[in-house]
């Protein structure tokens, strides 16, 4: 009982019904997706015969990515800036 108050006293003093929450998730979960494609370009590159095609693909979802996290930082760090 004591945790539902708790949540709906936080979701009260949240402006609107954003909240920063959901953004820091998916920020940790692109990060986890951004390491994986990381350690998988590593061991393409080891490989003896390099798959250029993977390769590719894997630097372009790392780009992707990044630019991501970048932007959902912002946003994130946006609202803690304006609407604390």
């Amino acid at each position: 009982m004591a945790a539902k108050d708790v949540d709906s006293n936080l979701e009260d003093r949240l402006p609107g019904s954003e909240s920063p929450l959901p953004n820091i998730n998916k920020i940790w979960d692109l990060r986890r997706l951004l390491k994986s494609s990381q350690e998988r370009l590593d061991e393409l590159e080891k490989t003896s015969v390099p798959d250029h095609e993977s390769m590719e693909l894997e630097r372009s979802i790392i780009k992707g990515v990044n630019k991501e996290i970048i932007r959902l930082e912002r946003e994130t760090l946006y609202y803690d800036v304006f609407f604390r």
